[in-house]
């Protein structure tokens, strides 16, 4: 991946694919603002992921460069699906997307 994130893995059950993404990025000295940021730049993947491993549900989680999980997102695959099939803009992922920080 690039925009200074490493794919960790990609672990897949019968219906959900979590992606774990680590930040290539030092963010400790970041406001939390500036997280949020990569964060949301992190959470674009969710369409990619989808397109991998078609599963009803997409989870990626973000690692700092320190291991720690910060962030997580979720979007179900009929979302990454009307999008891919030109059904819905791409920001319909995000105003579907569930966090949890």
């Amino acid at each position: 991946m690039s925009q200074g994130y490493k794919l960790i893995s990609i672990e897949e059950g019968d219906n959900t694919a979590i992606a774990n993404f680590q930040d290539l990025i030092d963010t400790t000295s970041m406001s939390r603002d500036e997280k949020r940021k990569r964060w949301i730049q992190m959470s674009q993947y969710q369409l990619v992921i989808w397109n991998l491993t078609q599963k009803s549900r997409i989870v990626e989680n973000y690692f700092t460069v320190e291991e720690v999980n910060e962030f997580s997102c979720s979007v179900s695959g009929d979302v990454c699906n009307a999008v891919d099939t030109g059904q819905k803009d791409l920001s319909y992922i995000a105003s579907q997307m569930s966090i949890e920080i």
